[in-house]
């Protein structure tokens, strides 16, 4: 009998977690056409942040790749496939590889864990992004 109650209490919760990864898993965005505007947004917003990485550097791309990432494709970032068209767009927009898309996304959850100022820039800019695509209704 215990192991039934036990079995209840595993399926409640089981649910409970099927409910949480759909809800933090769906996209906020999936029309593509709207990474420009995305980019354009965090290039104002980074260049208004202090010590912010330099436009040319690999740290500003991922910082980018993790924002999109989670606007676009999150469960990419827990080490799901990107969504399918996502990442050769990223690469023409960078003008890089979608090896070297691929292979920065690997990274970038680890950085958002583990290193304070990734986190912060990260956070900042993409709930100003996250209230830009509010007001402007983006889908």
């Amino acid at each position: 009998m215990n192991a039934l109650k036990e079995l209840e209490e595993i399926r409640k919760r089981k649910k409970e977690l099927e409910t949480l990864e759909k809800e933090t898993l769906n996209p906020v965005l999936t029309n593509f056409d709207n990474l420009l505007l995305i980019q354009e947004w965090f290039e104002y917003l980074a260049s208004q942040k202090e010590n912010f990485p330099k436009s040319s550097s690999i740290e500003y791309r991922q910082r980018y790749l993790f924002i999109v990432a989670l606007l676009y494709s999150p469960g990419t970032l827990l080490g799901d496939s990107l969504i399918r068209g996502l990442r050769n767009r990223l690469a023409e927009l960078f003008h890089i590889s979608t090896y070297a898309v691929s292979h920065s996304l690997k990274s970038v959850w680890f950085y958002y864990c583990h290193y304070k100022d990734f986190k912060e820039d990260v956070d900042y800019i993409y709930s100003e992004i996250l209230f830009r695509i509010e007001l402007h209704r983006l889908k």
